[in-house]
């Protein structure tokens, strides 16, 4: 949703609507295995990647700063 009003817009049509609700669970199963939002091991170790370049910043005597953490380069594993 785009702001807090789409937001609740979204949950109540959501609610009044069992089959629309229904139709959107079912496409979060089938992205589960696929989608990178739910890949959680990728997921940590991008956050220790950036941890590791705080880390480097801070012993090299650099204030904090942003930074930008490249992606991963390795893909998906597939699940069966």
């Amino acid at each position: 949703a785009p702001d807090a009003a789409g937001y609740e817009a979204l949950a109540l049509a959501l609610a009044r609507e069992p089959q629309r609700l229904a139709a959107l669970r079912q496409r979060i199963e089938e992205q589960r295995t696929r989608a990178p939002l739910f890949d959680t091991e990728r997921f940590t170790r991008h956050m220790e990647r950036a941890y590791d370049m705080m880390w480097a910043r801070f012993e090299a005597g650099l204030p904090p700063a942003d930074i930008n953490v490249p992606p991963l380069e390795e893909p998906m594993p597939a699940v069966a």
